[in-house]
């Protein structure tokens, strides 16, 4: 999914919400095994952006605006690039 605002919650039922999410999807953590959800965010370099693996997590609302940026290559190593809606 592509967004902007992001509500995860985690195993121990806590929700965190990420703000600036070009692109969200449920993925693996290439480094543990985890399932989980990985996030591209916006950051202030635009040809650098933040990525960042929930391990476990659960989206539970997603609002804003769609954004059309593109993927990172730290990104779509945690997910499957056919499976990513753009």
């Amino acid at each position: 999914m592509s967004t902007d605002n992001v509500v995860i919650q985690t195993p121990d039922g806590e929700t965190d919400e990420y703000n600036g999410v070009l692109f969200a999807e449920k993925g693996i953590n290439p480094e543990s095994g985890t399932e989980g959800i990985a996030l591209q965010c916006r950051a202030e370099d635009r040809e650098t952006p933040k990525a960042v693996f929930v391990d476990k997590g659960e989206v539970i609302a997603v609002y804003g605006e769609v954004s059309r940026e593109r993927l990172s290559e730290t990104f779509l190593e945690c997910v499957d690039p056919e499976a990513v809606a753009e």
